[in-house]
This record gives C-alpha cells, structure tokens and sequence, in this order.
C-alpha cells in the first residue's frame, strides 16, 4: 500500500499540523511526477481514533485506504470515506491509512 501510493519517484515531506500527537502520527508527502499531495497516517494507540482531514485539504466523500486496526494485519487494504464537514477517518488500533488529496 505505501509503495504503491508513495511511488519510487521523486518526492518531498510537506510540513502539516498535528492536534493529536500522541495518538496519530502525520506525514505528508508531494509526488512530483504525478502532483500529487498524499498523508500517511498511523494510529499510535490501542483504540479507535478519529481523524478530521478537512484542515488538510480533505473533503466529506474523498477515500482513504486503510490496513490494520479493525481492518486485520493480514487483510486486503480496504477504502473507506470520509464523513462528515470535517471531513473525518476513523481508523482502529494501530490502524495505518493513506490518502491522496490532489
């Protein structure tokens, strides 16, 4: 799933915000031969964690790709959308997600 979304091209960290440093680490990353913005997001807790991307450019509808937590280690990546004005992901413990905003 991250090489996939990440690529083996050309690419720079973004500096982001993070109101949940302890539960949720953040990266943010632009692919330069596709334009792309792309977050990687990791749950750093044993519990469910709700993440609002509107802040990050993200938008009610838009899909993120998700492993782990309530997903299983082991299982296919499924796609899940955000809901609501806030745009909001929930993943599971120690859930890992990637989303592509632009």
């Amino acid at each position: 799933m991250l090489a996939h979304t990440l690529g083996s091209d050309e690419r720079t960290i973004q500096l982001v915000s993070n109101n949940h440093t302890n539960a949720v680490f953040v990266g943010a990353y632009y692919r330069k031969s596709t334009r792309q913005r792309i977050l990687l997001l990791v749950a750093k807790l044993n519990a469910t964690v709700d993440v609002g991307l509107a802040n990050a450019g993200a938008k009610e509808g838009q899909v993120a790709t998700v492993i782990g937590g309530d997903v299983g280690g082991f299982a296919e990546p499924v796609h899940r959308e955000l809901v609501g004005e806030n745009a909001t992901l929930t993943l599971g413990a120690f859930g890992v997600a990637t989303m592509v905003l632009s």
